[in-house]
């Protein structure tokens, strides 16, 4: 077995990231910025949560500042929360489709939304099961039902989603309808004991792709969205604008959700990446859609500051939709403590060193820190020290040991 070299310090590992890019699976410790701005922007976002209406934060900062970092501590906060519903969207893309896409994509992995649905319209899907199942030999204590009669159970649930106005776009509603009714149907937890599902599912699962590609804003041949019931071929701005948020937010409010707090990363792809027209064009198509959306909805949206001020700049109807932009922070000798002991407490071998920089002194931190752009630089370059430390069998990191690393 290979020897620790970091036992020496009480640590399992080097408990720093060799690559510090802030991952939502696994975050890593969260160590609070600076206490006034954290007020500022919990500040911000508990006012659009009890007025209930549209708020928008832009969070700035250098790249490797630790915005995606800060937005995975909102969502923790709101993930468990009965009154928000926090969206993660980690790539907003070049264009409105691909920002509806990107959000339909994370309500579609929501593990409550069908069990939900199903709650509500169960006993209405079981009479139109029924109606066109029958008993059989083979299944005596069940109904059988032929997948060829699926579409009785998308019409079904397409309307009493239609009657409760959740859905304003009737092709909208339809294909959500088709999702979810697949998601009924192919799985065993729904109708448990009751029914028995007979026939071919090539054809219901080509309809949930169909159905998903169209809620994903792709366009569908005319003879295949004719056979799904959907009035257009493909989902436009339009509809996303007038109907795609405020249908999803309908949606949410019956699950019993009062807003929609939407966590929009990278959004300064659409400056970096764009020709100028094509810019505006977008920027317009975002005002057109908060000033549809103006209740049960905010967003924070995360941005590198050249490129916040560039697209206020360009388009300052766009801009007008949000608060002052909140500048994260540049990191404080006393962050940078707190950081390192936060890193290192997640590894130790034993309570012996717990809550203290060991192997680190304040000195070598404030040296490091003194050569780091940014947190994402500071903690790679604790990883590195660190390493070098435990190669040279350092029995502690202190600046002058370190100077020859950095």
């Amino acid at each position: 077995m290979e020897q620790n070299r970091f036992a020496r310090y009480g640590l399992k590992q080097n408990p720093f990231p060799e690559v510090a890019i802030a991952n939502k699976d696994e975050p890593g410790p969260f160590v609070s910025f600076d206490e006034e701005f954290m007020r500022r922007l919990s500040f911000l976002i508990e006012s659009s949560i009890s007025q209930k209406a549209w708020g928008g934060i832009p969070l700035v900062g250098k790249v490797g500042s630790g915005k995606s970092r800060l937005l995975f501590e909102i969502l923790k906060k709101y993930k468990e929360s009965k009154q928000v519903k926090p969206i993660f969207v980690d790539n907003p893309g070049l264009s409105l489709k691909n920002f509806y896409s990107a959000i339909v994509e994370e309500v579609l992995r929501e593990p409550s939304l069908v069990p939900f649905l199903f709650q509500r319209y169960g006993e209405n899907l079981l009479e139109i099961v029924r109606k066109h199942g029958q008993k059989t030999l083979a299944y005596p204590s069940k109904l059988v039902f032929d997948l060829d009669e699926r579409e009785a159970i998308y019409d079904t649930l397409a309307s009493l989603m239609s009657e409760e106005e959740i859905f304003l776009d009737e092709s909208l509603g339809r294909c959500f309808a088709i999702v979810v009714a697949y998601e009924i149907v192919t799985k065993k937890d729904y109708f448990r004991d009751e029914v028995s599902f007979v026939g071919s599912t090539e054809g219901i699962i080509e309809d949930n792709n169909l159905a998903r590609q169209f809620l994903k804003c792709q366009r569908l041949p005319l003879g295949v969205s004719a056979r799904m019931k959907c009035k257009t071929q493909e989902m436009d701005e339009r509809t996303i604008v007038n109907f795609g948020i405020k249908s999803l937010s309908r949606l949410y409010r019956l699950m019993g959700y009062e807003m929609i707090l939407l966590l929009v990363d990278q959004f300064e792809r659409i400056v970096e990446q764009l020709p100028t027209r094509t810019m505006l064009n977008l920027l317009d198509g975002y005002r057109s859609l908060i000033d549809k959306n103006l209740e049960n909805f905010m967003a924070v949206f995360a941005c590198t500051t050249e490129a916040w001020f560039e697209s206020a700049k360009a388009y300052p109807s766009f801009k007008d939709r949000f608060t002052d932009p909140l500048e994260i922070p540049e990191v404080t000798p006393d962050t940078a403590k707190r950081i390192v002991i936060a890193f290192c407490d997640r590894s130790r071998i034993s309570e012996q060193y717990k809550g203290s920089t060991f192997p680190f002194t304040n000195a070598s931190i404030s040296y490091v820190l003194k050569k780091s752009d940014t947190i994402r630089d500071f903690l790679e370059k604790c990883h590195m020290v660190l390493l070098q430390a435990s190669i040279r069998s350092l029995p502690k990191i202190e600046d002058k040991s370190i100077a020859q690393f950095l």
